[in-house]
């Protein structure tokens, strides 16, 4: 990935990078079924208002980093603000990748290092790769699911 491509704060894949990844998988995987999840920081707003932006960029890097050491993941990237994408390997299933994420964010909260607790939510949804399919239909269902109430 050149530079144009990694989100700066988190050194992910950036928003861009991430539809480009979509659009080739849409071309080269067609008809195959793709789980994808969308995480993001519950209260990251609270996070910068109580303790600053810096802790807030340090929760971003935070999450990026346990998405980067999950197992079974094959891509994860920024995709804006606090929401990031993750896509696993076909032959495994999102809810173990989830729950892996869940137990390193534990694990982060249990040392202590930060002002404040790390919290996450996450949703997920299988998508069958097809011609037609854009990386912004994933994406905006992902968004507009994780954004319900």
């Amino acid at each position: 990935m050149g530079d144009n491509s990694i989100d700066k704060l988190t050194g992910l894949a950036n928003r861009n990078a991430l539809i480009s990844y979509v659009s080739k998988l849409i071309k080269e995987r067609e008809n195959q079924v793709w789980q994808i999840a969308m995480v993001h920081i519950d209260s990251i707003g609270g996070i910068n208002k109580s303790y600053g932006f810096e802790e807030g960029d340090n929760a971003l890097r935070d999450l990026a980093d346990i998405l980067l050491k999950l197992s079974h993941i094959s891509y994860a990237g920024r995709y804006e603000n606090d929401e990031f994408i993750i896509f696993a390997s076909p032959e495994h299933k999102m809810d173990d990748v989830l729950k892996e994420a869940d137990e390193a964010v534990a694990a982060l909260n249990n040392k202590g290092k930060r002002p404040f607790t790390l919290k996450i939510g996450h949703i997920q949804e299988q998508f069958m790769l097809k011609p037609g399919l854009s990386p912004e239909d994933i994406f905006e269902k992902l968004d507009e699911k994780i954004h319900q109430p």
